[in-house]
């Protein structure tokens, strides 16, 4: 509700309350911290590398510089054009080994991380492949702080908005990716784990550039609702199982 003056205590309400002055309704509530060993900082770093990066493995082999399979190839890569997100990728990985390739004709950037450390932040993090691993783990697994992180940076790598905006009514987060594919779902847990409304719409392919497969645009809404426009209108009454006692 209101602040000052005007303002009312924090309760539990009834639909009916609802439709009577102006109030607001808590529709979530920020998830609890989770336990992977995963900080704020390396989960912005994944959320760069699942937006607008590639994770490759390679076939484990048994020989003997794969150390029984703990040092088999991992390599975990960005690419960047935008200008600003560059500088905001430099500045993410300068206390992260990783090297720099940068392409003379399109003045794409890419970064290559230190392959130990990508195999170890991988693991920590539940994720195989950018097709394989568990969006909801994951995310229920980071803490609040690490999924703000990592909302941010997926938002920069592949949001559809490039000038944020926040309102009363919504914050501008639309990310777009692939339908079905565990990212989406990781953007629709992260929204929920953080307190936003988050709704999820899947336009068909354009058979032109890049959405040339369904693609899904996840938007995050505050965690709140006016009853400014709201109604209350009776649906029906039906018949319900209840315990008896005897």
């Amino acid at each position: 509700g209101r602040s000052g003056a005007r303002s009312t205590d924090a309760k539990i309400i009834h639909a009916n309350e609802f439709v009577v002055g102006e109030k607001r309704l808590i529709l979530a509530a920020n998830a609890e911290d989770g336990d992977l060993d995963v900080s704020d900082t390396e989960a912005a770093l994944l959320g760069w590398v699942l937006g607008d990066g590639s994770i490759t493995r390679s076939e484990f082999t048994g020989g003997p510089s794969q150390a029984g399979g703990s040092r088999v190839g991992c390599q975990m890569k960005i690419y960047q054009t935008k200008s600003q997100g560059i500088l905001e990728i430099t500045a993410l990985l300068g206390d992260i080994d990783h090297s720099l390739h940068v392409n003379p004709k399109t003045g794409q950037h890419v970064w290559t991380i230190d392959p130990d450390y990508s195999r170890s932040l991988l693991l920590r993090a539940g994720i195989s492949t950018k097709t394989s691993f568990d969006p909801w783990t994951l995310a229920a697994g980071l803490s609040l702080s690490a999924r703000e992180a990592m909302v941010k940076t997926l938002d920069a790598a592949d949001g559809k908005n490039k000038t944020p905006q926040r309102s009363r009514t919504r914050i501008d987060v639309s990310i777009v990716q692939g339908t079905g594919s565990p990212v989406a779902e990781l953007v629709v847990a992260l929204g929920f784990l953080t307190g936003h409304y988050t709704t999820e719409t899947v336009y068909p392919p354009t058979e032109k550039g890049w959405a040339v497969n369904p693609y899904s645009v996840i938007r995050q809404g505050l965690g709140v609702m006016s009853n400014k426009r709201v109604s209350l209108e009776y649906s029906s009454t039906d018949s319900v199982w209840c315990v008896t006692t005897g």
